[in-house]
């Protein structure tokens, strides 16, 4: 096959590839998209900003989740009561201290730490925030960066973490230079930040 050939049909892989793989993408925005309308979160920048940072736990909220953990085991029923509807109020970013909560020792904090995770995740489960992660990705939002830093350790699940870590990827390399809020996440108290 003579160079000039050759260089035809590579050039025709590439164009059909590129094509099909911006109808994939262009698909998989579609979907993002409809999944979020489906679930009433708008998918604008601002407002998908706004989704992340209503699942993040500020430091005093994360104070206020370790003593709610604890009281779920207080020996008055009106305290343990009102620890596991607040724990289910705050929802997924409840998820991770609730899973740990399993492994307690005291039968009763377990139990209510099961049932307050059933309760979590009666809705819609990791598909939408997943949509949402890669939609902000995508919108390029000048906060993306540090918003998904800060979720990243309230992530709904592994599959949602590892959407998150892809998004900073994509994100961190767009402007070929390294943002300061991913400099500070190296110093972070939380280890998935760190991480």
């Amino acid at each position: 096959m003579s160079a000039r050939k050759l260089l035809a049909v590579t050039a025709n892989v590439v164009l059909c590839v590129t094509f099909f793989c911006s109808r994939g993408a262009a698909a998989e925005v579609d979907f993002d998209e409809k999944l979020l309308s489906e679930a009433h979160i708008a998918t604008d920048g601002p407002s998908l900003i706004d989704f992340f940072r209503k699942r993040t736990l500020a430091d005093s909220d994360r104070q206020q989740l370790e003593l709610f953990l604890r009281q779920l085991g207080d020996e008055r029923f009106s305290v343990r009561e009102n620890a596991s509807r607040q724990l289910v109020a705050l929802g997924s970013p409840a998820l991770g201290a609730l899973q740990r909560a399993l492994l307690d020792a005291d039968l009763e904090v377990v139990r209510r730490a099961s049932a307050c995770i059933d309760e979590i995740q009666r809705g819609p489960g990791a598909s939408v925030p997943a949509a949402a992660v890669r939609l902000l990705a995508r919108r390029r939002q000048p906060e993306t960066l540090a918003t998904l830093l800060g979720y990243i350790a309230f992530a709904d699940d592994d599959m949602v973490e590892d959407e998150v870590l892809a998004a900073l990827v994509a994100v961190a390399a767009a402007n070929g230079k390294t943002d300061a809020a991913l400099l500070a996440a190296l110093d972070d108290p939380l280890p998935a930040r760190r991480g």
